[in-house]
């Protein structure tokens, strides 16, 4: 393979070279560093490919290009860009290359693969090319042509066009005798400037005998100038109406298949002829016995049938003329004729033809048919054997293959329906009937009709008919009914069946069933469409991710490394602190979303019902989130709530957690007014609402602001935040919950959400405990199983801070000695760690210590890692990251024993 490289930079000349050779070892490399120096390469130098870069010293690598298709150098391009638009891409592939690629980092590594697929395309290109329909094109009107040009080249590359203007020049190029073979068919307009378009189809077939299919066009679309049109030799009338350029390009084809068609056909009734001729002046093969079955007599036709003089035959045996087969075919007739003598009355009519296989001088063999019959004596007795061999090679072939044939459409996946003149079914094949429920008794004489479900178009049908009866070919699907009334779609071609005098016999169609073809074409368009959109959604989520999660995080990295300034004023440091706090908040809320969103979708969330205060939580809900913002004003329904508790069992976890999306998200999306939420019971159902005066939501995004992913805005200019999971959160959540959720909205006034819930009162329960919130342990000795050194670092602060003495275990099984050694008053295990994780530790820590209090601390945040953590043992449980108060709020219930 030899390989032009235009590059000017070394470097990534250098790195090109490399990484063609190594993939392509016997490949040879020219480089060329200027746009003058390529095509002098191009002139002296056959290449199998060019590699071009774009901008050169002393010009462009399009002008390399340029030459290259305008020469027609039959070499695939692959330009090199530095830069990736759109617009670069579009033009160098309208110049004329077959792919380009950026000079981006690892560009080189997909070099080798890039030119396999470019010359591989070329190849078939250039094969696509050689099958070229070409086509002499009269047309004075330059509209016309630019429609009729822009669509082949869009539609039927392959159709190529050769525009004159006018009658005269279009014979001009005809009467030269290698033109004649240059164009497959002739297109005219009817309107020509300088002729009649009738004399020039005259000229044209009469004078200069020219039998190429022509294609007349009109503006007009009588049918008695299409008649008088086809009476001169016209092959195909189009007018130029509907869908003219649609049916264009299948005019073409069909009359140039058609030409090519008759012209084979007429080659084939010639070649016919003369083997007739050849045929009825050939001598058949006449030979004689005698009883013992030797030769008597032979004509001189032997010679041609078998390659032997006839002197050579008369010494021949039986053996040396039949294949061993034929020769027990043979002895077994001519052993009945005999048998047969003394049954029949007249002797002379004992006629046997058989078939027989003759081995011919050259030692190959020849298939027969020989009819024999008795050679009588004066008596009536049989003295010989008379018998004419006809060489029956090409018959029984035909015989074959028309079995074959036969064979082929009675076996055949699709159905084939032959129709006389009238459109009366004359055969079927077995196939028809499957599909159809019609056998082929039912179905004679019957017209195609009796499927119609009315789907297609009278006027669709009529064009078939006259497609057909014009001995055009029709292509196209039908929506059928069977015989008990179901439809089914179908992919025909229908075309007329010719005799030998090129008459219009019959109409044949070629019909496959597609139906299951089409619901899975459907089902993938719409599978495309869903996958398309999914792929959008994972888009606009992961921009808007990475803009919620860095959001934050830039917050806690900046102002952290502010804090490591010891001049920071100690308000400011309070202040700053406050913000990396709000910004943790924030980032965990975020991580949070994704896992539960994750775990909910993939069937591991499950629901911890216990008893729930409904007024607790809703207190909660407008703590939490009432001093998030200013504005709106935030509001109960009714406004205040009573102070008696409404106990009722659910998961209070999920139930907040719903609240807080759906009160947050109004607050996010109103800006003045209010946000107000409240619940009622009734019915043993619990109903909950969340109303605003906000932006409101569209009818055709009420439905899908419930799915992952989505929002209102998913652009990169959008004016609110979040990560679109929220509402899909909460409408699973509710659903775990057993409950619904709906929502009414209309754009600019406002949103009203609610869902429902079980109402499943709690009948007694005992009395609280003591708020222990606040307090500190103090002067206690506390063991730490934390492997990562900078948690641990963070705990140990904490502790000592209040006079606790602290231990360390780096691991599960480490966690076990210290306890033996340190005799610890409650242990903080985390769960997982090296060597042995904390479940393990802990349950081996409980055989020894039977009252030692154990609290997990552990990044497994969902419910039910909670509910397996304490089902193992924890006498508490505390999730990272630590907050201080949750840390000593757990430690004080368990070491007052608080459950």
């Amino acid at each position: 393979m030899r390989v032009l490289l235009l590059e000017d930079n070394p470097s990534d000349a250098y790195l090109t070279r490399r990484s063609v050779i190594q993939a392509l070892p016997d490949c040879l490399i020219d480089l060329a560093t200027n746009v003058k120096s390529a095509k002098q390469n191009l002139e002296q130098t056959v290449y199998d490919i060019a590699l071009l870069d774009i901008r050169l010293p002393d010009g462009y690598g399009f002008e390399v290009l340029e030459k290259i298709v305008a020469e027609d150098l039959k070499i695939p391009v692959i330009m090199l860009t530095g830069t990736g638009d759109e617009e670069t891409a579009i033009s160098v592939l309208r110049a004329g290359a077959s792919d380009y690629v950026i000079k981006g980092p690892g560009y080189t590594s997909k070099l080798p693969e890039i030119i396999q697929f470019a010359l591989q395309s070329y190849r078939e290109k250039l094969h696509e090319r050689s099958e070229l329909i070409h086509v002499l094109y009269i047309e004075h009107n330059q509209v016309d042509i630019d429609l009729t040009t822009r669509h082949l080249k869009q539609y039927a590359p392959f159709i190529q066009l050769t525009i004159v203007y006018s009658a005269y020049d279009a014979l001009n190029i005809l009467r030269h005798e290698k033109n004649k073979e240059k164009f497959s068919v002739i297109l005219l307009d009817y309107r020509l400037t300088d002729s009649d378009a009738f004399d020039f189809v005259k000229t044209v077939r009469q004078e200069y005998c020219i039998e190429l299919p022509i294609i007349m066009i009109t503006g007009h679309g009588s049918e008695e100038i299409a008649v008088q049109a086809m009476k001169i030799g016209v092959n195909d009338y189009l007018s130029k109406s509907g869908n003219y350029l649609l049916r264009l390009p299948t005019g073409i084809i069909n009359a140039h298949q058609t030409y090519i068609l008759k012209r084979k056909q007429l080659e084939l009734i010639e070649s016919e002829r003369k083997y007739r001729l050849l045929a009825e002046n050939a001598a058949d093969v006449i030979f004689v016995l005698d009883m013992e079955f030797n030769y008597q007599y032979i004509s001189p036709a032997v010679k041609r049938l078998r390659g032997y003089e006839p002197e050579e035959v008369l010494r021949q045996k039986m053996s040396d003329v039949l294949t061993p087969s034929s020769i027990e075919k043979a002895y077994e007739v001519f052993r009945a004729m005999m048998a047969s003598i003394n049954q029949a009355v007249d002797k002379s009519k004992i006629v046997r033809i058989l078939e027989l296989e003759m081995i011919r001088k050259d030692g190959s063999t020849v298939w027969t048919e020989v009819k024999t019959s008795l050679i009588l004596d004066d008596n009536g007795n049989a003295s010989g054997i008379l018998g004419v061999t006809r060489d029956i090679s090409v018959r029984k072939q035909t015989m074959d293959e028309l079995r074959k044939l036969t064979r082929a459409i009675e076996q055949s996946p699709v159905s084939v329906v032959i129709t006389d003149l009238n459109g009366s079914i004359e055969y079927a094949n077995p196939k028809f009937s499957e599909i159809t429920g019609y056998s082929l008794e039912e179905s004679k004489g019957c017209n195609p009709r009796i499927l119609k479900t009315g789907y297609t178009r009278d006027e669709e049908y009529k064009k078939l008919w006259e497609q057909i009866t014009s001995g055009g070919e029709w292509r196209g699907e039908f929506q059928n009914k069977r015989k008990d009334g179901s439809t089914y779609w179908e992919n025909a071609i229908i075309s007329p069946i010719r005799n030998s005098l090129g008459e219009i016999t019959h109409f044949v169609a070629v019909k496959e069933d597609v139906t299951e073809k089409k619901q899975i074409m459907n089902e993938l368009i719409i599978q495309k469409e869903h996958a398309e959109e999914s792929d959008r959604l994972k888009t606009a989520f992961i921009q808007n991710i990475s803009h919620e999660i860095r959001t934050p995080l830039n917050a806690i990295v900046g102002f952290s490394s502010i804090l490591a300034n010891s001049d920071v004023p100690n308000e400011k440091r309070k202040e700053f602190i406050k913000i990396i706090e709000n910004s943790n908040d924030q980032l965990l809320s975020i991580i949070s979303g994704i896992i539960n969103i994750a775990t909910l979708e993939s069937g591991i969330d499950k629901i911890i019902e216990k008893e729930t205060d409904l007024n607790n939580v809703m207190r909660n809900v407008y703590a939490q989130l009432k001093s998030s913002k200013k504005t709106p004003d935030l509001v109960f329904d009714p406004p205040v709530l009573p102070a008696k508790k409404i106990l009722l069992i659910t998961d209070p976890v999920k139930l907040m957690q719903v609240l807080v999306n759906l009160v947050g998200n109004a607050l996010k999306f109103t800006s003045k007014g209010y946000v107000k939420f409240g619940y009622s019971i009734q019915d043993n159902i619990v109903k909950f609402f969340v109303e605003d005066t906000g932006i409101g939501i569209p009818n055709d995004m009420q439905d899908l602001i419930f799915q992952r992913f989505r929002q209102l805005d998913n652009s990169s200019t959008r004016k609110y935040g979040g990560t679109g999971l929220g509402l899909a959160l909460s409408k699973g959540y509710v659903s775990l919950l057993g409950g619904k959720i709906s929502l009414v909205s209309e754009p600019g006034k406002g949103s009203y959400f609610s869902f429902t819930i079980p109402y499943k009162p709690v009948l007694s329960h005992g009395s609280g405990h003591e708020d222990i919130i606040g307090q500190v342990p103090r002067l206690k000795t506390i063991l730490v199983a934390e492997d990562e050194l900078n948690s641990y670092y963070y705990i140990h602060q904490l502790l000592t801070m209040h006079e606790n003495r602290v231990v360390r275990a780096s691991n599960g099984l480490d966690a076990i000695n210290r306890c033996k050694e340190s005799l610890p008053d409650l242990v903080l295990m985390d769960i997982k760690m090296p060597v042995m994780d904390g479940l393990e530790a802990t349950r081996i820590i409980r055989e020894s210590h039977p009252g030692l209090p154990v609290i997990a601390l552990t990044a497994f945040a969902l419910e039910a890692d909670k509910k397996l953590i304490m089902e193992t043992g924890f006498d508490g449980f505390i999730e990272k990251p630590v907050k201080p108060d949750k840390l000593f709020e757990v430690m004080m219930k368990v070491l007052n024993n608080i459950t």
